[in-house]
């Protein structure tokens, strides 16, 4: 952090937390959000077919994460992931090392040059991109389809 400036606000934190799945998908499954991803799931037919034969990830299980973590795109987050893995993890550290992990596997994404410093952008506990996969995820399932060299 450079000198004077103030440590990064802590996020806001989780939503509630809700103990029976039903009450869960009532809060956020609603009609409108399933019609959005019928209409996705059609729009984008051909790219999710293509993805649901190569990895075997059914097309609706794609668009059913997709509107749920970012509403198809809508909002994945304004934070900057470093700093909120780097904040969770150090308020964490007693408990567990989970963010503490991930804040690392966030800067291996910048160290092999699949962002820059401040272009990891994602949720207030470092969920990344439109489906809102942690660091550690990226590493594990990211695919280079332009063969650039960094995953897409």
């Amino acid at each position: 952090r450079p000198e004077g400036e103030a440590p990064p606000a802590a996020p806001t934190g989780p939503p509630p937390r809700v103990d029976k799945v039903d009450a869960y998908l009532k809060k956020i499954v609603c009609r409108e959000r399933v019609e959005r991803g019928a209409e996705m799931l059609n729009a984008h037919r051909a790219l999710l077919g293509e993805v649901e034969r190569e990895y075997g990830v059914p097309a609706e299980i794609i668009v059913a994460i997709w509107g749920i973590e970012s509403s198809f795109g809508g909002f994945m987050g304004n934070t900057d992931a470093i700093r909120a893995l780097a904040t969770l993890g150090w308020e964490t550290r007693a408990k567990d090392d989970y963010f503490r992990n991930e804040f690392i596997e966030a800067v291996r994404i910048i160290d092999k040059g699949h962002a820059k410093h401040g272009g990891l952008v994602g949720s207030w506990d470092g969920g990344l991109g439109q489906c809102q996969f942690m660091p550690s995820n990226f590493h594990v399932y990211a695919v280079d389809k332009d063969g650039d060299g960094v995953a897409d």
